[in-house]
């Protein structure tokens, strides 16, 4: 019988594009860095400079904004949403699966004032449904935060500010509470995952794999190779009983809500090259030594074929 091994998670390719522009929105879109490979962030501060340079006077971004927004960047995250969101000097750090990811000794969640992380269910640290947290060390957005979560509620009796219903069900934050327990054990299994996966690929000339660099700690929420004869090879893994996935084939400027901001093919060639290119492998916990000598053993064979 098949070795049934899935394939767990998603990665941020898909909204990984191109170089600076500020659309219509505000949106600030990036280029990858080539020698990132498949991580969608910005691997050098001159790209950082330049797409934030021109839009300091329109998103109070400051080009200098120093460590924290390299790093978000460079981590391969999503980086910054945005500046001035709540009317104050105030950046937002977008980690949504990069719990536990760390930058020169700071954690995801920590280089901006605020950290958004997601508890979907097929993230890291994962709730039975959706769910979401924010994390933030300044006291005043922390208190309005908490009005936020619960319509703007200060007692039972006084709405205070406009606001939705955004509270985590106790059910799935009991859960959470239990998870966060072995968030560390399942993280580094994840990173051992990885160096498997890192040895027994490495000499395989038609693949390139994500490493870490020497300030970098990756939680490999997904484990993205590129890979050449990309179709090939998930198809040769799906009849080897290897679970893998595509994240993302289209890159969001070539998608309809891309549309209007005058983008087409050729715009973003690194981007475009890479979404030809990536395909993520196996990475949950859970995987065992055999599990992954497989899924390597499955792409080696497949290219000396």
């Amino acid at each position: 019988m098949l070795r049934q091994v899935r394939q767990s998670g998603y990665d941020m390719g898909r909204r990984d594009v191109g170089r600076h522009r500020q659309a219509a929105s505000g949106t600030i879109m990036a280029a990858i860095d080539p020698d990132r490979r498949q991580t969608p962030g910005v691997g050098r501060r001159d790209i950082v400079k330049a797409a934030l340079g021109g839009v300091e006077d329109t998103m109070g971004i400051n080009a200098q904004i120093g460590e924290g927004l390299h790093g978000a960047l460079e981590m391969g995250r999503r980086g910054f949403v945005g500046r001035n969101v709540l009317g104050g000097d105030d950046d937002v750090e977008d980690a949504a699966q990069a719990v536990s990811a760390g930058y020169r000794g700071r954690n995801a969640g920590a280089l901006g004032t605020i950290g958004c992380f997601s508890l979907h269910p097929l993230k890291t640290l994962n709730a039975c449904g959706d769910g979401g947290m924010l994390t933030t060390d300044d006291e005043t957005l922390f208190e309005r935060f908490k009005l936020m979560r619960n319509l703007g509620l200060e007692s039972r009796d006084n709405t205070v500010i406009w606001s939705g219903n955004s509270r985590l069900d106790s059910i799935q934050a009991a859960m959470l509470l239990v998870k966060m327990k072995y968030l560390d054990a399942w993280t580094e299994k994840r990173r051992s995952n990885a160096t498997h996966y890192q040895k027994a690929l490495a000499g395989v000339t038609d693949v390139s794999v994500p490493t870490d660099k020497e300030h970098e700690r990756a939680v490999y929420h997904a484990f993205v190779i590129q890979a050449e004869r990309r179709d090939e090879l998930k198809a040769h893994l799906e009849s080897r009983g290897v679970g893998s996935a595509v994240h993302y084939p289209r890159p969001i400027h070539l998608q309809s809500v891309g549309a209007s901001l005058g983008y087409g093919p050729g715009s973003f060639p690194e981007t475009e090259r890479q979404a030809d290119k990536i395909l993520s492998l196996p990475i949950y916990p859970e995987l065992t030594e055999d599990d992954l000598g497989h899924v390597a053993a499955t792409i080696e064979d497949f290219y000396q074929k």
